[in-house]
């Protein structure tokens, strides 16, 4: 165990982009005073931390955090000039997953959060400790993806049992630092204050883990299902008029909500202006390359996407948009109206990307432009993305299913005879006592028929499942939040399901999960109806087996943030 394989580690002794060979432009400084005036537009889309030296890059994040700082009853703005200067210090300077980065994503917080407006959903003390979670997501970050570190056994991977290393140790290494003498912001809040505060950042960092992007997305589209009527008012600036928002944010809605916000910032780079998001793209590859050049030196599998070879930026980030970026923007926008510049800029990036890459190539280029660009026109539109819409507005997309794997794609015309099931990751599993299985972890998104045929308008759960084997229902992989109800067992190839085949087990478990949402959802009469169109729908194992097998050992987006 430990890492006797790779000897690159999570520590700031020697930047591991140095192990490597290669330059970066990261370096960290320290000063002892930021107070004068920042350069760069921080109340801005237009906002570059990578136009910022080391020096402005505290400066920057020092004018950030203390507006929420000083709205904040009983914090300590005299330890604020160590807490950046310590979290800076405490990052490498790797091509990607550097201070710039960490800067840029407190940026966006700020801004985005201003935009919500935050003052209606959260605490001020709530609202800073978001900001501090944002500068610190990252910190300490070796270079390396989570699949990386558990391949290797590194001891990252062992220490926190392979779920999420990389997540786990940024938030250690914030707390570590928070108990340090000259900056502990929070020395003044008492422990019962200080508690729930310290669950929202550990919350919020450990959902910038990508693997984890499904999950979150689906559960603010059930929250915007919720509470469309208050949500309507989310980009006003009249507070009289947010009031609402005010009454349906209880605990777990803040912490989602901060959860998404900063998770939405962590991506936020593929949504600046082209210039912008093309460099930092740039950068994002080139630190999956150096992965990758390391995979190759210890004798690992290169991955596709890591493989300086053949991987190329355009087809990446082209991917990247469509099952990650895309689907969260959407989620994020049907809930905040004030963030539509997020998408247009991202639907203008997405059509550059698409421009760049060689269509006899990469195929399915146009279908995935295409998608993206009707999924957030739907969203900036304030309306479910449908199957007969989006045909209309890209003419490519025919009667494929929607795009993967968002749950946002409810289809208003018709009620679907079947769900959309899309696949997000594939792993392989390590056993000691047999032969090792290929798992796989699905997403399924359902719509129940409206009662009485009165048409569509009841919109049916979105559902998350997670795949593993029958016989063993205890996985170490990363468990998964609401609205994922249930870990179902089952192999990749569909062997082991029951007498009545994937179809049953899916109309049992949709029967089940109707009715326990019966009171806020719909009828039983509704749950029958969806149990038996999944009984009569065509061959699931057929409709999963012809997506074909994905690539082992990567992440659910292929690309590390």
């Amino acid at each position: 165990m430990g890492n006797q394989v790779c000897p690159c580690k999570a520590s700031p002794v020697l930047p591991v982009c140095h192990k490597l060979g290669s330059p970066c432009s990261d370096a960290s400084s320290s000063s002892s005073s930021w107070a004068g005036t920042p350069s760069g537009a921080l109340d801005s889309f237009a906002f570059s931390a990578l136009d910022l030296t080391g020096y402005d890059l505290g400066q920057a994040a020092y004018h950030l955090l203390l507006e929420p700082l000083q709205s904040c009853k009983g914090s300590r703005t005299s330890d604020l000039d160590g807490f950046v200067r310590r979290v800076q210090q405490g990052y490498l300077p790797n091509v990607f997953h550097g201070f710039h980065h960490a800067v840029d994503v407190l940026q966006m917080v700020i801004l985005l959060g201003r935009l919500m407006p935050w003052e209606v959903l959260l605490e001020p003390s709530q609202r800073l400790a978001l900001a501090v979670a944002a500068l610190a997501h990252d910190v300490g970050h070796p270079g390396f993806s989570n699949v990386f570190l558990v391949e290797v056994c590194d001891e990252l991977a062992v220490r926190y049992n392979d779920i999420s290393p990389l997540e786990n140790m940024h938030c250690s290494k914030l707390f570590e630092i928070l108990r340090t003498k000259d900056a502990d912001i929070f020395a003044n809040f008492s422990r019962r204050e200080l508690r729930p505060l310290r669950k929202l950042m550990i919350d919020a960092i450990l959902h910038t883990d990508t693997a984890r992007y499904g999950t979150l997305t689906a559960a603010l589209d059930l929250l915007n299902a919720e509470h469309q009527q208050a949500f309507a008012f989310a980009g006003d600036t009249d507070y009289g008029l947010t009031k609402k928002m005010s009454a349906i944010a209880n605990d777990e809605q803040k912490a989602l909500l901060a959860s998404a916000l900063l998770h939405t910032a962590d991506l936020s780079y593929a949504c600046r202006r082209w210039s912008l998001a093309y460099s930092w793209s740039l950068r994002a590859q080139e630190e999956l390359y150096l992965q990758g050049d390391q995979e190759r030196t210890i004798g690992l599998p290169v991955q596709p996407l890591n493989d300086r070879k053949t991987a190329r930026v355009p087809a990446g980030q082209l991917g990247f948009i469509h099952a990650v970026v895309a689907p969260l923007v959407s989620a994020e926008v049907r809930l905040f109206r004030s963030w539509q510049e997020l998408a247009t800029s991202l639907a203008a990036n997405t059509q550059e990307w698409a421009a760049k890459i060689d269509r006899g190539v990469e195929e399915k280029v146009d279908s995935r432009a295409n998608e993206v660009r009707a999924m957030l026109e739907s969203a900036v539109q304030g309306r479910p993305e449908s199957k007969s819409s989006s045909a209309t507005t890209t003419g490519t997309m025919g009667e494929e299913p929607c795009s993967e794997p968002s749950c946002n794609n409810f289809c208003e015309a018709v009620v679907p005879t079947t769900p959309l099931v899309r696949e997000v990751r594939r792993w392989q599993e390590v056993r000691a006592d047999g032969p090792s299985r290929e798992l796989v972890l699905l997403y399924v998104v359902s719509e129940a028929a409206a009662p009485g045929g009165a048409g569509p308008g009841q919109r049916g759960q979105p559902i998350l499942f997670r795949y593993a084997v029958k016989e063993e229902h205890e996985l170490t992989e990363a468990s998964f939040g609401p609205p994922a109800a249930a870990l179902l067992a089952l192999d990749a190839n569909c062997t082991h399901i029951g007498s009545e085949g994937f179809e049953g087990l899916l109309a049992d478990f949709l029967h089940n999960e109707r009715g326990r949402h019966a009171s806020s959802l719909c009828s039983e009469e509704q749950s029958n109806t969806l149990r038996n169109s999944a009984q009569s729908g065509p061959s699931w194992r057929n409709w999963l087996t012809s997506f074909g097998p994905g690539p082992r050992l990567t992440s659910s987006a292929g690309v590390a943030v």
